[in-house]
């Protein structure tokens, strides 16, 4: 049993967030313990953040950037009880600005990338709150969803996915299309560089019908995968989402 003098760490319940516009976030009403478990702060009514103006229940500083990653703070007005949030591109508590009178109490689990290609917060399903999986549910197979177009590489070779997936995800969700010219071959992805072979994500002959693969797997720590081709293969890879792995 828990005692009252017990902290709480990383207690969360709702907060759920959802996508309004082009510019605006909704949080949904719930409670958390701030970053150290000692202290509380509820919210009763749904909470609309808004990346066009800066400050309490807006983005903390500057205006939203192509392709930056952002992400939602919850702060608590100790006198008079009120609770709101802040958007910020700060990956760690202490580069927040926090609104006056009011105290940083925790960092939810999620985020995003912010592109105006995208309708700026991009369209999303979010399940398995609060370690939550992101569906960017306008993905497809398109060139604004693509960050490997007909790649070949007879070695392992970085493939960036930071314009899509934020700091505090780990695990990506991807489409591999794997095609062939001139001759048959096979195309591989790995997370790191002690994998030897990687996983195979698809196989392809000339004139043969492409080689389709949806996985998910774990990127590096500046959100990265490596790919590699034997043979003919080329690969093209399509993000379609994301799971958030930071504890917060």
């Amino acid at each position: 049993m828990i005692s009252p003098t017990t902290p709480m760490l990383l207690a969360l319940s709702g907060f759920e967030p959802d996508k309004l516009s082009t510019n605006q976030l909704l949080i949904n009403p719930g409670w958390c313990a701030s970053s150290d478990g000692n202290s509380f702060a509820q919210l009763t009514s749904i909470l609309t953040l808004d990346m066009t103006r800066n400050g309490l229940n807006g983005l903390d500083t500057s205006v939203p950037e192509n392709g930056g990653g952002y992400f939602v703070y919850i702060v608590k007005n100790e006198t008079t009880g009120e609770v709101g949030a802040v958007i910020s591109n700060s990956i760690i508590y202490g580069g927040v600005i926090v609104p006056p009178g009011f105290t940083l109490y925790r960092k939810l689990r999620f985020g995003f990338v912010y592109n105006s290609n995208r309708d700026g917060i991009p369209d999303f399903h979010l399940s398995a709150w609060p370690m939550p999986i992101i569906r960017l549910t306008d993905a497809e197979t398109s060139g604004v969803y693509s960050v490997l177009n007909q790649g070949a590489s007879s070695v392992f070779t970085d493939v960036s996915l930071s314009g899509f997936i934020p700091d505090n995800a780990r695990m990506a969700y991807v489409q591999c299309i794997t095609s062939a010219s001139g001759t048959a071959g096979s195309a591989y992805l790995r997370s790191f560089g002690g994998q030897a072979t990687g996983l195979i994500v698809g196989s392809a002959a000339p004139n043969d019908l492409q080689d389709r693969l949806c996985l998910t797997m774990r990127v590096s720590s500046d959100i990265k995968l490596q790919y590699k081709t034997i043979g003919g293969a080329k690969l093209s890879i399509y993000v379609l989402g994301y799971e958030m792995t930071e504890p917060s």
